[in-house]
């Protein structure tokens, strides 16, 4: 699995210019469907250009959701008012300084309960 989640990476990488990353964590299993209106909001967002995310489920800690972004300027609060969630709920907002901090989303796929998706804003 650690070299499709390689391959899987470099594939991530040659399709975008990530810059942001951020994950939130649910007390509720998330669904296929759930996840891609989650990223197509974010990609509506001024000034982002494409996000891909992914959810997992682990019935014994919950459910996350890691995003990453390309585009400029994006912020905590813009997002939590995007999404509508609750202080707190979002976790590692920020820049992505190198490739090794994507690794942590690859992971995810392909485990049970997972789901990836991808959006890209329109010309």
């Amino acid at each position: 699995m650690i070299n499709q989640s390689t391959e899987y990476l470099n594939g991530l990488l040659k399709i975008g210019k990530w810059n942001y990353q951020l994950s939130f964590s649910t007390d509720y299993k998330i669904s296929y469907s759930y996840l891609d209106r989650v990223i197509n909001k974010i990609v509506d967002v001024k000034g982002i250009k494409k996000v891909f995310g992914v959810s997992s489920t682990n019935k014994s800690i919950g459910s996350s959701i890691y995003l990453v972004i390309e585009g400029k300027n994006i912020t905590r609060k813009k997002l939590e008012k995007t999404l509508k969630l609750k202080e707190n709920m979002l976790r590692n907002v920020g820049e992505i300084k190198s490739k090794k901090e994507l690794y942590h989303l690859c992971r995810h796929l392909g485990k049970d309960y997972s789901h990836h998706n991808i959006a890209v804003k329109k010309s």
